[in-house]
């Protein structure tokens, strides 16, 4: 009897062995799993985070030159536009003294009869003081009933301006002096405008 008890003993005790060699060989193999599938999900997230840095710093590189290459184009449109303005201002200095040229009082003429042509009737003409004479003369020979009044501000050319104050048309240097710095200033905006376009 206790033969048997002692052989079931035995028999249990190896069972256990066993079932725990089995236990620990099982949870080596998970171990080993787990740790296999860590290691790839580490060099997983490791390659793509060396990509995410790779593309960050490729496009901030990009925008860097971007910027760059935009502040050089905006510091040669800045000089451009500096030149061009010089220029209209040269201009501008050359046709204010047309006045002392030979030819004004023809161009006079021809800058009143321009304005003229805009509004019939009566109308009020604003002339710098020294065209004053020349202007009345003018509309004599015309034979237009209009108030001419002397203003310091034009520096030469007409203003007409109609009886009831509604309709002004500007014949004056100044006013072909801003036109043709308009029209100027539209036609570098073009080009400024197309060189900073991008292709």
């Amino acid at each position: 009897m206790q033969e048997t008890q002692k052989s079931l003993l035995d028999d249990m005790e190896r069972e256990v062995l066993q079932e725990k060699e089995r236990l620990e060989a099982a949870t080596k193999k998970q171990i080993e799993d787990i740790k296999a599938a860590s290691e790839k999900e580490v060099k997983r997230l490791r390659e793509e985070l060396l990509k995410s840095v790779d593309e960050k710093l490729k496009l901030e590189c990009s925008r860097s030159l971007a910027r760059a290459e935009q502040e050089v184009k905006n510091s040669i449109l800045l000089k451009k536009q500096g030149i061009i303005e010089g220029l209209l201002k040269e201009v501008e200095e050359a046709v204010l003294k047309v006045r002392e040229e030979q030819f004004y009082p023809v161009l006079f003429k021809q800058m009143l009869l321009e304005a003229l042509k805009e509004l019939e009737g009566e109308v009020i003409i604003n002339v710098h003081p020294s065209d004053k004479a020349l202007c009345q003369e003018i509309i004599r020979e015309l034979g237009r009933n209009c108030m001419i009044e002397d203003v310091k501000g034009i520096s030469g050319g007409v203003i007409l301006i109609s009886p009831d104050g509604r309709v002004t048309i500007h014949n004056s240097l100044q006013s072909r002096i801003e036109n043709a710095r308009k029209r100027a200033m539209e036609e570098v905006s073009g080009v400024l405008f197309r060189e900073t376009t991008p292709a």
